[in-house]
């Protein structure tokens, strides 16, 4: 599945940041218990939030036999996927369902809060893996980047490569755009296995690394990890 079309809500909807980041400052922060993710708080809903229904209502189609598995697998979450913490005080049980019928945007989702909020990696990259197993473009991207970074070389260029940068560089550039305003919500440790792995990513002195259009095998991954370390080192 190609990455969904830019919508006004990555871009517009959400015109207040500061306002999440105050909600996300009154969440108690995450234990060590697993279940520490699973707030069902009621909270006010925020400007401009789309209304969710739990349960599919057959009759907004006409349809009197809507198959909940392709509904809750299928429904878009892109709202949340722009900015996901505000999934965390609201709307878990949707969550839970469309995670229950593998819904790619939904794991891509819990994959971020789980890596970068609550810091659970191995969960993460679970729900990450099932995000890029759907074909969600920004799921696969942020797996493979993940790998990479952590030294799961192999399993990362593998997801890289799906995204068919060798032929040309949009959907990378595309996804690592949307990915970048959302990973600005987050507090990002600098990592050393970070560094060490983007030095096992050294590519060939005859690789051109100032030059953006250039293209090869030993130095697109290299490049791809190294601006995300500039990100989280300068932002």
């Amino acid at each position: 599945m190609s990455s969904p079309p830019s919508s006004q809500a990555d871009s517009n909807d959400i015109s207040n940041a500061s306002d999440l980041k105050t909600e996300v400052d009154q969440i108690p922060h995450p234990s060590d218990d697993d279940t520490s993710d699973d707030d069902t708080s009621d909270a006010d809903p925020l400007d401009h939030e789309p209304e969710i229904n739990q349960i599919p209502n057959p009759s907004d189609d006409g349809d009197s036999d809507a198959d909940p598995v392709s509904y809750f697998q299928n429904v878009s979450l892109r709202f949340y996927a722009a900015e996901p913490l505000r999934i965390i005080r609201k709307h878990e049980y949707f969550m839970a369902l469309c995670l229950g019928y593998n819904n790619p945007e939904a794991h891509y989702i819990k994959g971020l809060n789980l890596y970068f909020f609550y810091h659970k990696p191995t969960r993460a990259l679970e729900h990450l893996r099932q995000s890029a197993n759907g074909k969600y473009d920004k799921g696969t991207y942020l797996c493979g980047l993940l790998m990479l970074c952590r030294g799961n070389i192999e399993e990362g260029k593998e997801l890289l490569d799906t995204l068919d940068w060798e032929h040309t560089l949009h959907k990378s550039d595309s996804c690592w755009i949307k990915i970048q305003k959302t990973l600005s919500d987050y507090s990002i440790p600098k990592k050393a296995r970070y560094y060490i792995n983007l030095d096992k990513l050294q590519p060939l002195p005859r690789c051109d690394l100032l030059n953006t259009e250039h293209l090869c095998k030993n130095c697109y991954y290299f490049k791809r990890v190294e601006q995300f370390i500039y990100y989280i080192t300068h932002r």
